[in-house]
């Protein structure tokens, strides 16, 4: 008991290297108040997953647009609701949604054939940090199976995780056009569409 005591203190005493902030900046000053080192943030284990979160292990992260304004409390426009709780004071915030990295434990409840240590996969946390998940710029992050898709072999880090927003969010909105049957179009005919403001990650992948 005494040995499984210690392990646990010191485990909790290791810290990961990470991008984080410790108070809101207000717009455009994010670079001001962004801390970058390993004092802060300790890393997680196995023994800190709910039954059905994974952890995995960074290996490549995205910087949107929306991960400075998640920081800065200006998300869709400052909408009410949408904006992550006010930090606690000293209290270390990881910021960033996208990943791609490698399993490193998983909960119980996880479904071990579908997911499995070792594992190269991509996707987000639970809501780009808005609400005081963990976020993903950092060494680890914990996500759920709902969120994570498994990497081909011959797609890398790197690629996976500059896809995941733009897939996320051309999916939601191909999702909209199909309920909403916004495009009237039959299987033997074929349709046009007109792409406005495509040069961006969003609009290239879309294409």
């Amino acid at each position: 008991k005494q040995n499984k005591t210690t392990k646990s203190n010191i485990e909790k005493s290791l810290k990961m290297k990470a991008a984080y902030i410790t108070e809101r900046p207000t717009v455009g000053t994010l670079t001001d108040k962004l801390h970058i080192d390993a004092a802060k943030l300790p890393t997680p284990t196995a023994g800190d997953l709910k039954p059905d979160e994974i952890l995995v292990e960074v290996k490549a992260f995205s910087i949107n647009v929306d991960d400075i304004h998640v920081a800065e409390g200006s998300f869709l426009g400052g909408l009410p609701g949408m904006q992550r709780k006010k930090l606690k004071e000293q209290s270390p915030l990881a910021i960033g949604n996208d990943f791609a990295g490698t399993i490193t434990a998983v909960g119980d409840k996880v479904d071990t054939n579908r997911y499995k240590v070792g594992q190269r996969v991509c996707g987000h946390n639970k809501t780009q940090a808005v609400f005081g998940e963990m976020g993903t710029w950092s060494e680890y992050t914990i996500t759920k199976a709902i969120n994570i898709v498994a990497i081909p072999n011959e797609v890398s880090f790197q690629e996976a995780a500059a896809l995941v927003l733009p897939l996320y969010v051309i999916d939601g909105l191909l999702e909209v056009v199909r309920k909403k049957k916004l495009i009237n179009c039959h299987s033997k005919t074929a349709c046009k569409v007109v792409g406005i403001g495509t040069r961006g990650g969003i609009g290239s992948v879309l294409i």
